[in-house]
């Protein structure tokens, strides 16, 4: 087990208006070497359980309780020196907006150079040509490694991006909605630059996405996460063909697919609850066709529904 969260809670708090629990017990261990999808529509949690992994959260936020271990260690513990020791170099991150990820006033090869030099110790030839290389090996042109990140297309940003985050070759990459706003030719090509170097070096990979679909493609287990809870969680095959909460099955009634019957596409009704108010039962029951008189006032657990297949519902309560 490389990685091990337990039982996470933490709020956003705003000035004048009520906390937000973003997080709400999360319990989830991640084995080396494995592909994790962590699924969910926005204000759901998945974001911000990703982002609680390497401490990069926004202020005012406070976390309530928990433990992330990372090879043993709680990574809530250290202090900021030994955190930024794990970030890059153990853990790092390809983030939605590539754009962020550099800044519009030096080269994208300097960037990446800047970085291999501090986690590294390198002097600035070594980290260029390692920069370079990188940059080569997920396929920016050559022509383009001096450009600066307003010179290149959307495609070839989130490449510089995931060259960025694998530099150091980290145990650990959490890829944070990294196909968003990319055309699916595009989306295919990075999926499959991320899947291959998971392969190749055995490294894992924590796939974070609105997308069950695109999830399902690299992904050999899926969390699925609902008012910062863990609405589901099992093996890929069992999850998307077998799904055991209703949010999970409406979710993938939404996905279209060329063997469908009907061509209509279904949508989910509803949004997500406001986190900020505190409400008994279970949170997906104003949203639930099938929820039934104790969903208003129990609020349910992860019950076990096959090998290492829970869904947080009470239907599945004794299953």
């Amino acid at each position: 087990m490389i990685l091990d969260i337990r039982d996470l809670s933490l709020e956003y708090r705003r000035v004048g208006l009520p906390p937000v629990r973003a997080l709400n017990h999360v319990s989830l261990s991640v084995t080396e070497g494995e592909a994790l999808g962590i699924v969910g529509e926005s204000g759901c949690g998945k974001s911000s359980l990703a982002h609680s992994i390497i401490r990069s959260l926004p202020a005012g936020t406070r976390i309530l309780n928990g433990e992330i271990r990372f090879e043993g260690r709680d990574l809530l513990a250290l202090n900021d020196r030994r955190m930024r020791n794990v970030r890059w170099s153990k853990i790092a991150v390809v983030f939605q907006s590539s754009m962020n990820s550099f800044s519009p006033v030096h080269r994208i090869a300097s960037q990446l150079a800047a970085v291999h030099m501090v986690h590294l110790q390198s002097d600035k030839k070594t980290a260029l040509r390692a920069a370079e290389k990188a940059l080569l090996a997920f396929g920016l042109p050559s022509d383009q490694l001096r450009a600066y990140p307003h010179e290149l297309s959307g495609g070839m940003r989130q490449r510089a991006a995931i060259a960025l985050a694998l530099l150091l070759d980290p145990k650990v990459l959490i890829a944070d909605e990294p196909t968003t706003a990319l055309d699916v030719v595009i989306q295919d090509q990075v999926l499959k630059m991320i899947e291959t170097w998971q392969h190749e070096y055995g490294r894992t990979v924590i796939f974070v996405s609105h997308d069950v679909a695109v999830v399902s493609e690299i992904c050999d287990r899926i969390v699925v996460m609902y008012a910062g809870e863990i609405a589901e969680v099992g093996p890929k095959s069992a999850v998307v063909h077998s799904p055991q909460h209703p949010y999970t099955d409406a979710l993938l009634r939404c996905v279209p697919s060329l063997h469908a019957k009907n061509s209509r596409l279904e949508t989910l009704s509803g949004s997500p609850p406001d986190l900020s108010i505190v409400t008994p039962g279970c949170p997906f029951r104003p949203r639930c066709a099938v929820a039934f008189d104790a969903c208003a006032t129990t609020a349910p657990e992860l019950y076990p529904t096959g090998p290492d297949h829970s869904a947080r519902c009470l239907l599945r309560r004794g299953s």
